[in-house]
């Protein structure tokens, strides 16, 4: 097939291996597969080389310092072959017919600039469960989303990178991942080229996102407020040729990530960037998680300290925060 898949890697070698056996195990194979190295100190690169030596795929690897995936991404797409790039990460992995459905999605509608397909979470435990994703037609197995806002916005990511694969040409018209967020530099792209390209969707859970370690909030992990993403949506919002429906959407959708931003805020004591971030909230959809957060804003720190002890004996009061 006419793609070429790329894989940041750093520090997966429990994974990698899984991950590219999903790759070796699908009935329509890939033309290449760029494996970018990122800096990692363990055995990552070792299990790679190990699988190189006893496989037919067209595995070509790449190695620089430590520089993040968005950054090892955009150095894959740029020394790819082929028409068409596929994102898998190193610990995440692809159902056997995930390229099969692709290259049905690309005959189906040709004049799409990402094709995508439903997908699964592989939580702490082992148990999996399907992403909630809403907003899509579900009439027939593919689909074109006709506003991905509101999907965005309904459910869980319509688009996440793993389940992707974008016409390589699309990049040079829209741009790459922004590389200067530590997170959310998907989710920014996926506004950028949603504008300009039609998106092509299959119902067929094609691919495993690997959720198993913790998502403990920390100053490190956090939903900043300075991301790329508000300020691309709030550019996009200025359009005029964006119909009001989608911009109601699309507003919405960025009041979604200003709460995830603040709760993470509330989480770590940051009570000031929190009401910074509920500010810049004018929301109907979400008007009652809006001022909870700012109720919870006000409390004193060790008091949050405990909501956050809670959060991690997965505790219902954090499925207020926004969970």
């Amino acid at each position: 097939m006419n793609v070429s898949v790329i894989i940041p890697l750093y520090n997966k070698q429990d994974d990698i291996q899984n991950c590219l056996q999903s790759i070796e195990k699908q009935t329509t194979l890939p033309d290449e597969i760029i494996i970018i190295n990122d800096g990692s100190t363990d055995k990552s690169l070792e299990k790679v080389m190990g699988f190189k030596s006893k496989t037919n795929l067209n595995i070509r690897i790449y190695s620089h310092n430590n520089v993040g995936p968005a950054a090892s991404r955009n150095c894959g797409i740029k020394i790819s072959k082929n028409d068409f790039i596929a994102f898998l990460d190193a610990d995440d992995m692809w159902g056997k017919y995930y390229l099969k459905t692709i290259q049905r999605l690309i005959n189906k509608f040709p004049n799409a600039g990402i094709y995508a397909t439903a997908y699964k979470f592989l939580l702490p435990g082992g148990r999996l469960r399907k992403a909630n994703l809403q907003g899509i037609s579900t009439k027939h197995q593919d689909v074109l989303i006709d506003n991905y806002y509101r999907a965005a916005l309904l459910g869980d990511p319509p688009l996440w990178t793993s389940a992707v694969v974008v016409k390589k040409k699309v990049f040079y018209e829209v741009g790459f991942f922004y590389e200067n967020d530590v997170m959310g530099e998907d989710l920014e792209l996926w506004l950028r080229i949603a504008h300009q390209f039609p998106i092509a969707f299959s119902w067929y859970l094609g691919a495993v996102y690997n959720k198993k370690l913790s998502n403990r909030v920390t100053n490190k992990n956090i939903a900043p407020l300075e991301r790329k993403l508000f300020s691309t949506g709030n550019q996009l919002l200025l359009h005029e040729d964006l119909q009001d429906e989608f911009k109601f959407y699309l507003r919405e959708y960025l009041n979604k990530h200003y709460l995830l931003s603040a709760r993470d805020y509330i989480l770590i004591g940051d009570s000031k960037k929190a009401k910074e971030a509920l500010k810049k909230i004018c929301t109907i959809y979400h008007i009652k998680r809006k001022y909870w957060l700012f109720f919870l804003s006000l409390l004193p720190n060790n008091l949050l300290k405990i909501l956050w002890n809670m959060k991690h004996k997965g505790s219902g009061l954090y499925r207020s925060f926004g969970q």
